[in-house]
């Protein structure tokens, strides 16, 4: 029943990593392999939001380039606070 609802909740492209699987745990471990977050991943997209700017992009483009940054970093389980989110996007308007 495991490896249904994994089947079922996985996207159209990460479905051939688990062809043949017939064991949830072999299934999940495989899937944790292949798209694991290493350390140094997450560190690279710490720097990408510290060093972010607006530039000349819009406004709501350059949100939008905050956000994605701070929904990756919070994927990976390294979530920003709120108060380190205001300081990042402020320094990337006015620096």
């Amino acid at each position: 029943m495991l490896i249904s609802w994994i089947n079922a909740t996985l996207l159209d492209s990460a479905l051939p990593n688990i062809v043949g699987m017939n064991i949830a745990k072999e299934a999940w471990d495989s899937l944790e392999r292949r798209y694991a977050l290493s350390r140094s991943h997450v560190i690279e997209l710490k720097k990408c939001l510290q060093h972010v700017k607006k530039g000349s992009s819009t406004m709501q483009d350059y949100l939008h380039q905050v956000k994605v940054l701070s929904d990756q970093l919070a994927t990976c389980g390294a979530p920003v606070s709120e108060d380190d989110l205001i300081i990042h996007t402020l320094a990337g308007v006015t620096g």
